[in-house]
């Protein structure tokens, strides 16, 4: 289990007549299940802060949050280092404020992503991620995070 925070890139081109790429922070929040060495079970929440885009009218802001399920397979890298790759679903909702207005739509979609983790000891590790998020109402999300991850267990 673990938290990293980080950066949050949205880009939509269909939900405006301009379209969206803007940097926003974000975190994400996971658990998972670990049955071997090389393969493993990740369920992840990801929010991002309201991000803004110059030139959209009445300072028009788009958020996202959604909760992720992996099926995660990694290779060791040294004696400490693991790099994992990433798939799997996700279910979420954005929100669009314009106009004096909020929209809250659900959505679905695509996750994707690789993680390498440094194991300080045998239970706590520096990791990163990289998630790239298909959905069907944006083009794409990417979130890139730093943080710690607590291992239970042997």
């Amino acid at each position: 289990m673990g938290v990293g925070i980080g950066e949050l890139q949205i880009e939509d081109e269909e939900s405006f007549d301009d379209p969206v790429s803007d940097f926003t922070s974000g975190y994400r929040i996971y658990a998972g299940f670990e049955p071997s060495r090389t393969f493993a079970f990740e369920a992840a929440f990801l929010r991002s802060d309201f991000t803004s885009k110059d030139g959209l009218p009445n300072d028009t802001r788009v958020r996202f949050s959604g909760v992720a399920a992996y099926g995660t397979a990694s290779v060791p890298t040294g004696d400490r280092g693991r790099l994992m790759a990433k798939a799997g679903l996700l279910m979420g909702n954005h929100q669009v404020r314009a106009f004096n207005r909020s929209t809250d739509d659900s959505t679905s979609g695509i996750a994707l992503g690789v993680s390498y983790a440094y194991n300080l000891t045998d239970h706590f590790a520096l990791r990163a991620d990289f998630d790239t998020l298909l959905l069907t109402d944006f083009d794409t999300l990417s979130i890139l995070t730093i943080g710690v991850q607590i291992r239970f267990g042997d």
